[in-house]
């Protein structure tokens, strides 16, 4: 990922970030560089690139930045269990520390974010029944 001054000289390059995100004046996007080699979340200063903070999967490909929804983050989660089974849930993350502010248990997600607005086509868990739903989420506040 690379930004650039506005007179379109390079300000800062950071390899191995991508689908970035800007929530509360915090650069979030996803990082698989060295020397963790896995995927993860991370908090840059948009202006240095400076890392403010770090969010480590366990595995290739576990979370994913999907967008924000007002100041949160929202990523896409998945993690195989000690039985080997997926879990997967969206999360919503504090832009400032990286810490989780609420989840969402689901599978593939379809998604839009308008606004104060939050509209998922899911694959929502129901112990043994995934079950299709449009859900629409509304921002307090």
């Amino acid at each position: 990922m690379r930004a650039l001054h506005e007179d379109l000289t390079p300000a800062w390059e950071r390899a191995n970030t991508s689908a970035p995100a800007l929530a509360d004046h915090i650069l979030v996007c996803e990082d698989s560089s060295k020397p963790y080699n896995r995927a993860g979340i991370v908090g840059l200063n948009p202006k240095t690139s400076k890392l403010l903070w770090a969010r480590r999967g366990k595995s290739v490909a576990e979370d994913r930045v999907l967008g924000t929804w007002g100041l949160d983050v929202v990523i896409n989660h998945t993690a195989r269990t000690s039985r080997g089974e997926i879990q997967a849930e969206l999360a919503g993350l504090n832009p400032n520390n990286g810490q989780t502010r609420w989840t969402l248990p689901c599978y593939f997600v379809h998604y839009a974010f308008h606004e104060e607005w939050m509209i998922l086509a899911p694959y929502l868990t129901d112990k043994e029944h995934p079950v299709r739903k449009i859900v629409a989420y509304r921002k307090k506040g």
